[in-house]
């Protein structure tokens, strides 16, 4: 199965036009995955806030930029809460 490619030749205004066209339909999906990682950005602040009262250090800047999961760095933050506690008191 080959795939054809085509070449529309379009003035510059025909295709800033079909650029625009295309940006304003992509727009809600754009602004909802910027939402995402805010709230994303934002529950990973809060996680980090609430493991240093426990004593729980992460690099918060790392966990960020690596895309982790809040649900993931809760879990490990919990752990390392345990893995302490259970070197303490063990």
């Amino acid at each position: 199965m080959t795939a054809e490619l085509l070449v529309l030749n379009l003035t510059n205004e025909r295709r800033a036009a079909a650029i625009a066209v295309h940006a304003e339909a992509i727009q809600p999906d754009i602004a909802a995955a910027v939402e995402a990682e805010r709230n994303r950005v934002l529950t990973l602040m809060t996680i980090s806030e609430q493991s240093a009262r426990i004593g729980v250090e992460i690099d918060l800047a790392a966990v960020i930029s690596q895309g982790a999961a809040p649900d993931e760095v809760r879990e490990v933050v919990m752990d390392m809460a345990a893995s302490e506690k259970d070197q303490n008191y063990g």
